[in-house]
């Protein structure tokens, strides 16, 4: 299910994705985070390095708010520093 999620997002990618497209990418990592499954997971981490922005770390703090699931957190923190890194060089 995670892969074929995590396919359908990148044949449907556009150009320059909203954050609605952005923020379903985050709940593929989610997913992926849940099942293991550490390719998809990074192949999220290079897509963050590009799109994520202040609206997705946002979205990713709601998630961690609303889980509050030690093991899913400690995986999206790395997400967060992902973005905050891309963005300082913007």
């Amino acid at each position: 299910m995670v892969r074929f999620r995590f396919s359908q997002f990148e044949s449907d990618l556009s150009e320059h994705p909203s954050n609605k497209e952005v923020n379903t990418l985050v709940d593929v990592y989610v997913d992926a985070i849940e099942n293991y499954e550490r390719d998809i997971m990074d192949a999220v981490m290079f897509y963050m390095a590009e799109y994520g922005n202040n609206d997705t770390k946002h979205y990713i703090q709601m998630i961690i708010q609303k889980r509050r699931d030690s093991f899913v957190t400690s995986h999206l923190m790395p997400l967060l520093n992902e973005i905050n890194k891309s963005r300082e060089g913007k």
